[in-house]
Order: C-alpha cells, then sequence, then structure tokens
C-alpha cells in the first residue's frame, strides 16, 4: 500500500494553518487582529478579532505570511473590536484590509484615504506584510 501526501487534506494535518491579518477600523482608524484559519484548501475563514497595535503585530511577525485563496466571515465573527462592524474589504489602492460596515456604497480607507466604491469586494490572495 502506497501514500500520496498529496492526498493529505487540510483536515488531517495535527494543528490548524492559522494567520493574523492587521487591520484598521474605518470608523476609528485602531489597529486590531483578525484571526484567519485555513478551513479547506485555500479556503480562509475570518472567526475571532482583537485590538492590536502596528508596534505588537511587528513583534509577533504577522507581516510575514502571504495568504493565497478565497477569504470569507463566519458566521460567528465578532466583528471589529472598536466599532463592531462584521465585514472587511481590502482597499483597492493600497491592498490593505479594514472594517466595513456592509451598507455604505462608498468608503474612504483609513490606511490611504482614498475614496472606494464598493462592488464585489472577494479577497483571493492577501500578502499580510503589505499591511503595515
Amino acid at each position: 500500500m502506497t501514500h500520496n501526501n498529496k492526498e493529505k487534506t487540510i483536515n488531517e494535518t495535527s494543528f490548524p494553518n492559522v494567520r493574523i491579518i492587521f487591520a484598521r477600523c474605518n470608523d476609528l482608524h485602531h489597529g486590531f487582529g483578525i484571526r484567519v484559519e485555513e478551513k479547506e484548501l485555500s479556503n480562509w475563514c475570518c472567526d475571532w478579532t482583537f485590538p492590536l497595535t502596528k508596534q505588537h503585530a511587528r513583534r509577533e511577525k504577522y507581516h510575514e505570511t502571504i495568504i493565497q485563496g478565497n477569504i470569507f466571515v463566519d458566521t460567528q465573527y465578532p466583528g471589529c473590536p472598536h466599532c463592531g462592524s462584521k465585514s472587511i474589504y481590502k482597499c483597492g489602492n493600497c491592498g490593505k484590509i479594514a472594517c466595513w460596515n456592509s451598507e455604505d456604497l462608498t468608503v474612504v480607507c483609513p490606511w490611504c484615504n482614498r475614496k472606494a466604491n464598493m462592488g464585489d469586494q472577494t479577497i483571493v490572495s492577501l500578502e499580510v506584510g503589505q499591511n503595515y
């Protein structure tokens, strides 16, 4: 009997594949961390948040990973720890992540201050290091 390691699924690993995304509150401009877990191959789920400073994020080296694949928000996602917004978006100008209230059709990015129209904001890849 032979084993092919390529057939191994995400759930068969002994530890979850978890990353932290450094984001910024769209309303208050405070930093926060978003825990994302790879639930299936190339499908990342945002499931937890916490207040986070830029200095702490750098110290923990949250900027050294790259996430490839779809990023979606879990139904139990608590939202931004500062304003409670339950959605996130990736700025089309600077590529950084911020919370979004899912209602405003236009937002101003809290990172680069550029106006963006909210449409289909599916995030398919993210270089976490760009968020600083």
